[in-house]
């Protein structure tokens, strides 16, 4: 196993190209240390993600592998529903959360989203959507997740809870406003499932 700076890894050549190598070092990393070994709640676990050894690992992972994997350590997925979930990707999503799950569209409805729910950020391109985000409901309009700015809070990399509340709410259109890429703020739909 890659040995490392931090976290004790070396990353050689080889290893960036596996898929999944980041991945299988996080799981490794969370299953052999013993204050991860017993479920617990998704907003404990969401909090010692934030600290030493987990962060820097956890922290390299995509935003919704990241959200994934909190749920599994929190004891939400069982190890074959988490599996399933290792294709979720930005333009094959279903499994993490659909446009038909239950929508979120004020921060009033935000608040309301129970704890332990994939929360996903859609943007949809005249029937083209794609995930662009996700993060774990953690209750009461907050949420835990990686690599938050795309959505207009927190960080560019890092795992960390936020208020979701906050958001740039565009009320009238059932949506958040979130940084665009060509332009100055998209439309970005918000969708929930509870685990």
């Amino acid at each position: 196993m890659p040995q490392g700076k931090g976290l004790g890894w070396k990353w050689e050549n080889s290893d960036r190209n596996k898929k999944g190598t980041i991945t299988q070092l996080v799981e490794e990393l969370m299953l052999t240390n013993t204050a991860c070994r017993i479920p617990k709640d998704v907003s404990t676990i969401a909090e010692e993600l934030k600290r030493p050894p987990f962060y820097g690992a956890i922290s390299l992972l995509m935003c919704w592998t990241a959200a994934i994997l909190c749920a599994f350590k929190a004891g939400s997925l069982s190890k074959l529903d988490y599996i399933g979930l290792n294709d979720v990707v930005f333009n094959r999503f279903d499994r993490f959360v659909k446009m038909s799950d239950q929508s979120v569209g004020t921060a009033m409805e935000m608040a309301n989203v129970p704890k332990n729910c994939f929360i996903g950020f859609i943007e949809d391109n005249g029937g083209e959507t794609k995930l662009i985000h996700a993060m774990i409901s953690t209750g009461g309009g907050w949420a835990a997740g990686n690599k938050n700015d795309c959505i207009g809070l927190g960080s560019a990399v890092g795992w960390e809870t936020l208020n979701l509340g906050a958001l740039n709410w565009d009320v009238g259109n059932n949506c958040i406003l979130a940084p665009g890429q060509h332009s100055r703020f998209r439309q970005i739909k918000i969708r929930y499932r509870q685990l």
